[in-house]
């Protein structure tokens, strides 16, 4: 009887350590730093990814604490951790950083959830690592890049800043806000509209309509309304950004205040009206003088007396003034096809 039971026993003891064989070898296989501990915070085991992870071997781990095997800091982490994951059963998630064999601290996402007995009674407890290094490296690279962007553009003089397609702002630059008389907290998170002018609204709405996948940016000139009654002329260049199906999701305008351009403008072609004017004015003229002072001359002809010969006289230095005047005007119509072909000022020919 003594033999039967003592061979049950050794044949249930070989298959619980056959089982407890076959489950290291299991989460062996597993990639993911994984351990359990009793509710002591005892390590009971981990797999050969653990005891890699930590720079330990197993026999190094197993029955003892977080605070034996790790540095104070990290040990406090996990213990308080421990102790409220055990209070309040469940899962739990958190953040942390772990000191790797490899001697440099590693960012970690540690899993844990409690498991129980016939009783219902907390066993214990499985952690489970995953190393988010990386991620939290491009994180702070993309937070660094755009902190490097921010400052670059809140240096710029243009107006600069993104916005959804229903006009909530996402970010404006210091000269946006101060052009139009706003603060960050103004406008970051609301919807914003340009003060354009009633009469270019239809023509800023067709701009933005025909911006698409394959053409993304283009250039627009509009008046603006600053301070109410204010009309200021903005050139503005927009991208948008769409996703994969072809949705607008994201604009960013970059735009610059051109009113001192446009007064520019508006006086050249003034200016050059007005020489187009004086062209025409002069070419009558000419015509008017040459046409009666011929008619003078002829006459004055017909007389050989002293009168007759300072009229001749007279005609002949007006007629010298008039060709003067004659190559003046040429160089006149020179100079203004010379500004139409390389400034574009002034109509058609």
């Amino acid at each position: 009887m003594n033999q039967e039971l003592e061979e049950r026993v050794r044949q249930r003891t070989l298959s619980l350590h056959q089982q407890v064989e076959f489950l290291q070898q299991l989460i062996d296989t597993i990639p993911s730093p994984i351990y359990y501990k009793n509710p002591s915070c005892v390590y009971l085991g981990c797999n050969a990814a653990f005891e890699s992870y930590a720079g330990l071997s197993r026999s190094a781990i197993v029955g003892r604490t977080d605070n034996e095997i790790f540095p104070p800091d990290f040990a406090a982490l996990t213990r308080e951790k421990d102790r409220f994951l055990l209070d309040h059963r469940g899962i739990q998630a958190y953040q942390a950083k772990f000191p790797h064999a490899d001697h440099f601290t590693r960012h970690i996402l540690v899993k844990k959830a409690t498991y129980h007995d016939s009783e219902g009674k907390i066993a214990g407890f499985i952690g489970v690592l995953v190393d988010i290094t990386d991620r939290i490296r491009a994180e702070e690279q993309v937070r660094e890049s755009e902190r490097r962007f921010r400052a670059l553009v809140q240096d710029q003089t243009d107006l600069i800043f993104r916005f959804l397609p229903d006009r909530t702002i996402l970010f404006a630059n210091e000269a946006f806000l101060s052009y139009f008389g706003k603060s960050s907290e103004d406008v970051t998170g609301f919807i914003f509209r340009l003060p354009i002018h009633p009469d270019d609204l239809e023509d800023v709405q067709a701009h933005f309509a025909s911006l698409s996948p394959p053409h993304p940016v283009s250039t627009t000139e509009f008046r603006c309304l600053r301070n109410g009654d204010e009309i200021r002329w903005q050139q503005w260049i927009d991208r948008a950004f769409f996703d994969e199906r072809g949705t607008v999701v994201e604009y960013l305008s970059v735009g610059r205040d051109i009113t001192e351009k446009k007064e520019i403008e508006r006086r050249e072609r003034e200016a050059y009206q007005q020489i187009e004017k004086n062209m025409q004015q002069f070419a009558t003229l000419n015509d008017q003088i040459r046409n009666p002072l011929s008619v003078i001359v002829m006459l004055a002809g017909f007389g050989s007396d002293e009168n007759s010969q300072k009229i001749l006289e007279r005609a002949r230095d007006i007629d010298s003034i008039l060709d003067r005047l004659d190559t003046g005007w040429q160089e006149s119509e020179k100079v203004r096809k010379f500004l139409k072909k390389h400034y574009g000022i002034g109509g058609g020919e």
